[in-house]
């Protein structure tokens, strides 16, 4: 059985997680009688929000499967049309790691879309991870604790998923080679574009800056 996974809004890259009984293949089934856990506590973040407020938006009826969204209030500006389980527990706090389990022992899996997951979640693990820049750029972390918080949490979560699902194929790599995660369960799904870059609007090119230099930033 398999699930295509729609990532942002309007035309869609997808990939599927297929099901499969070896035990030498751990990705994931979403089978109708699942209930999947999606955590959207980071829903108006830059970049972590973006990619989750696309998600949310691919949300429609009819699903294959059941879901069930955690956030903590604002969400309530996004309409949505499901109900919204209230977590009250900060990102990257000790109270996500107890909170999200219980919010979510009804589902099957959870979904967490950056490396702040609970460790101890007994079920079948989800995460997106879109870099490593926390690692990396290390100084440029606000704090000692936050320094502490990546260097602890993003190597255990990165073993304890069942599977990871890398936006591009470079941070899929650096997984490989800065973690050791193995590559067989990453799974990369790139970001999707959003309708009006893909239309043609009504407005004549500017000729006059036709030759002009410009500086595109893909960030």
């Amino acid at each position: 059985i398999m699930r295509t996974i729609p990532i942002g809004p309007g035309k869609q890259q997808r990939k599927f997680l297929k099901a499969s009984t070896s035990n030498q293949d751990r990705r994931i089934s979403f089978m109708a009688k699942n209930k999947v856990g999606f955590d959207i506590r980071m829903a108006f973040f830059t970049g972590i929000g973006r990619y989750i407020r696309g998600l949310l938006s691919q949300f429609k009826p009819p699903q294959k499967f059941d879901y069930e969204l955690f956030g903590w209030g604002e969400e309530r500006f996004l309409n949505l049309n499901s109900h919204v389980k209230n977590v009250n527990a900060h990102v990257y706090g000790i109270k996500e790691q107890i909170l999200i389990p219980l919010a979510g022992r009804s589902c099957n899996c959870l979904h967490i879309p950056h490396y702040n997951a609970p460790l101890f979640w007994p079920r079948k693990l989800v995460v997106t991870i879109h870099d490593l820049i926390h690692l990396h750029f290390q100084n440029d972390l606000p704090s000692t604790f936050a320094r502490f918080y990546a260097n602890v949490m993003v190597p255990l979560i990165t073993r304890r998923a069942d599977a990871i699902i890398a936006v591009s194929e470079y941070t899929k790599n650096d997984l490989v080679k800065t973690l050791g995660v193995r590559a067989e369960k990453i799974i990369v799904i790139h970001h999707g574009i959003e309708r009006f870059f893909l239309t043609v609007g009504d407005k004549e090119p500017n000729q006059s800056k036709k030759h002009e230099l410009y500086f595109l930033y893909v960030g």
